[in-house]
């Protein structure tokens, strides 16, 4: 069933607790968050739902977040995409950047 709202937002990333955070102040603000811990996870979610917004971390357990970045822009170009990670090299920002990502954000992003 694909669950079709401008509030669906997906949380691509391999720690559990980052994800809890970004529930929990997303849907506090009338979100409705997907969780997915690696890429392939989050393909599944993107391909199945309408998504306005993807947070995707760079370092996942297999497929990468910048492979996750280039299947969303190929095949849904219009959906915002921030990448984070925990520290961000020149190149890998830039990477990011030239991919399409719309934003960039260092982790950790609060406190449990």
């Amino acid at each position: 069933m694909i669950v079709l709202s401008q509030k669906n937002i997906l949380v691509v990333d391999d720690d559990g607790k980052q994800r809890k955070i970004f529930r929990h102040h997303l849907e506090n603000t009338g979100y409705t968050v997907f969780e997915a811990e690696d890429c392939d996870g989050g393909i599944k979610i993107v391909n199945d739902n309408d998504i306005l917004l993807a947070i995707v971390d760079i370092v996942l357990a297999g497929k990468s977040g910048l492979e996750c970045l280039e299947f969303i822009r190929e095949k849904y170009p219009d959906m915002k995409v921030i990448m984070m990670t925990g520290s961000i090299p020149r190149e890998i920002a830039k990477d990011c950047l030239n991919m399409g990502a719309d934003e960039l954000l260092e982790k950790p992003i609060g406190k449990n």
